[in-house]
């Protein structure tokens, strides 16, 4: 079911569905952390594992109901509502000190697990339905909350742990739903996905991301554990590094007008290359240090994740949930799951190689990321170079035009209108050109600028030429006619 953005992003960064979002993504986060991390973990954490593979048979089984099935926007509701309840009972039994044994425990987490599956697929509808600037910023606001709630938390009495895990899920979903009918109205119909759309995702970050994700499973092999929540330095180093990675978008969507924040992405694998260069330089002079700032830079992986899925589903106008939550799948799930399994059945490598077997795993992984970003911005500075040239500056123009009208779905008849504006053309010339009325021409020109969150010619040029820029072509857009 696909859906459209409805609110100006002028101001979503100071709005109340920019921060319900946020805390959206955060609220559902740390329902998983209260169970494993800190004062708060119990004597069931041990059993994360069955809580993943329930989330992830969970998740293939309402991909497969959702394909199928049609359903409205109450109905969905309705089933988050429902997930949100499942994980507050799952919760509270999890903490409560009378389940007293495996068996209760283990439905607890059957519980959570199926309804945090459904608050997956929840997040795949939000954030692939509104535009890329947005959904970045959200994503990367969220994990900027979750590194510092851990440290309003630790404060809360051990007796009211139960409490709080039980409302977390609620306030989840209450945010998710206000953030969803906020922001994205539901559009009538659905087209197949084609093959030319597939082609066009790029698979250079994929590579990346599944290099990225593939360290989760080295890290369990050589017998290291991600630091714990607890650690002071480690909630520090998380905090910074999404602040960072917060402020890198801000800068790149408000400071430099760019409208394309999954382009970052080399910016956030050298932040995970970072991670991975000092755990192997350093472990063996400061473990405690190198071990927190690598699990620190190792969740920029999930930012990443989420920010290329949405902004890559949103422009190719891929049906959102199920490309969400497939991504989610391969890049996250599974591989944390083959962890969880490799560290329960101790099938780590032989303690008396661990050390140097961590310390030379995470070299390589650190090299073989970073040769990744250096190969893939070659090739594309190579396909920029390659296509600078056949390309005449009215076709690189209307190539600019064609991506903004995809980004936000611009009708026919207002694309025409903005090239003809781009070229220089006054409004009388427009709709001469057109064989329109001047007040036809004025209502395109309108609905034109409110979709582009513009108000005037200049601020349309700009728009035009960044999305030059990335193709490195350079084709003057100005003048007047």
């Amino acid at each position: 079911m696909p859906f459209r953005d409805a609110e100006p992003r002028s101001t979503f960064l100071l709005s109340g569905t920019f921060l319900l979002s946020c805390l959206s993504i955060a609220f559902f986060k740390l329902t998983s952390w209260f169970s494993s991390s800190g004062i708060f973990t119990t004597s069931s954490a041990q059993y994360g594992f069955d809580e993943v593979v329930v989330q992830i048979f969970a998740m293939v089984l309402l991909l497969a109901i959702e394909r199928f099935c049609s359903y409205t926007s109450r109905q969905a509701s309705a089933v988050l509502v429902v997930a949100a309840s499942l994980q507050a009972v799952g919760s509270f039994l999890l903490f409560s000190p009378a389940y007293g044994n495996e068996q209760s425990a283990l439905v607890a987490l059957i519980l959570r697990g199926v309804g945090s599956s459904v608050f997956l697929l929840a997040f795949g509808r939000l954030l692939c339905s509104i535009e890329p600037i947005k959904s970045a910023l959200v994503i990367a606001g969220g994990e900027v909350l979750v590194g510092v709630f851990p440290v309003i938390f630790s404060s809360v009495p051990a007796d009211a742990v139960a409490f709080v895990s039980s409302a977390l899920p609620l306030a989840a979903a209450f945010c998710l739903l206000w953030a969803i009918e906020k922001t994205a109205t539901a559009e009538s119909g659905s087209s197949p996905v084609t093959r030319e759309q597939l082609k066009k995702i790029p698979i250079h970050p994929i590579i990346l991301l599944t290099l990225c994700a593939l360290s989760t499973i080295g890290i369990a092999l050589v017998g290291q554990t991600p630091q714990a929540n607890v650690d002071l330095l480690y909630r520090l180093l998380t905090i910074a590094v999404n602040l960072v990675v917060f402020s890198a978008y801000l800068i790149w969507i408000y400071g430099l007008k760019r409208n394309d924040p999954d382009t970052l992405w080399p910016f956030l694998m050298v932040i995970i290359f970072v991670g991975l260069f000092v755990f192997s330089s350093f472990s063996s002079i400061a473990p405690d240090a190198a071990s927190s700032l690598l699990s620190a830079t190792r969740k920029t992986l999930m930012v990443f994740a989420w920010v290329f899925m949405a902004s890559i589903i949103y422009q190719l106008k891929l049906p959102a949930i199920p490309f969400f939550c497939l991504g989610q799948l391969a890049i996250s799930q599974i591989p944390h799951t083959i962890a969880f399994f490799i560290r329960q059945y101790d099938l780590q490598i032989s303690s008396n190689y661990q050390e140097t077997s961590a310390t030379i795993l995470m070299a390589i992984m650190a090299l073989a990321v970073i040769a990744g970003v250096l190969v893939v911005v070659y090739k594309s500075r190579l396909a920029a170079s390659v296509n600078q040239h056949p390309a005449s500056p009215e076709a690189a123009l209307k190539a600019a035009i064609d991506r903004l009208s995809d980004q936000y779905f611009l009708s026919s008849r207002e694309a025409e209108v903005a090239l003809l504006l781009a070229k220089g053309y006054t409004l009388g010339a427009t709709a001469e050109n057109l064989t329109v009325s001047l007040d036809t021409v004025r209502t395109h020109a309108k609905n034109l600028y409110r979709k582009l969150d513009i108000h005037k010619r200049q601020e349309l040029l700009s728009l035009v030429q960044g999305e030059l820029d990335l193709t490195a072509c350079n084709a003057p857009i100005g003048g007047r006619r």
